[in-house]
């Protein structure tokens, strides 16, 4: 959702990005849902971003459970990582190149299906691909 479709209440008190760390702002995100039901689930969506945009995966996906995977080009990664002046080598910068790759709508619900082909566009199945033997299941 973009800031101007937001209630008026949710824009004024809205996280600048690059003021705070990703996971204080994430918290901000997750504060601001519970004080504007209206907003809840876009603001979710925020929370989630930064969240991942900190690294921390495990979190977005509790904040946020219709998460999706992003399988970008290396040449995203630079362009995102010089637009937001972050390190290559850094997992936040990874984790917010695709966080932004997936808000423009590339990329596949995640977690995928077990049985479903999987994410990276290989056409295995996502059990035999991508997913360890303790997470398939077996």
């Amino acid at each position: 959702m973009s800031a101007e479709r937001r209630s008026a209440s949710t824009r004024s008190a809205a996280p600048a990005r690059g003021r705070t760390s990703p996971a204080a702002e994430a918290k901000q995100w997750e504060a601001l849902a519970e004080q504007n039901p209206q907003d809840r689930e876009e603001l979710l969506v925020e929370a989630a971003g930064a969240w991942a945009r900190a690294g921390d995966v495990e979190q977005a996906l509790a904040t946020y459970d219709r998460l999706r995977v992003a399988a970008g080009r290396v040449e995203d990664l630079v362009e995102y990582a010089r637009a937001e002046g972050q390190n290559l080598a850094q997992p936040s910068a990874r984790a917010g190149c695709a966080a932004e790759l997936a808000a423009r709508g590339s990329g596949e619900r995640w977690p995928s299906a077990r049985n479903g082909p999987c994410w990276c566009g290989s056409s295995r199945k996502d059990k035999k691909c991508h997913r360890g033997p303790s997470e398939s299941g077996a």
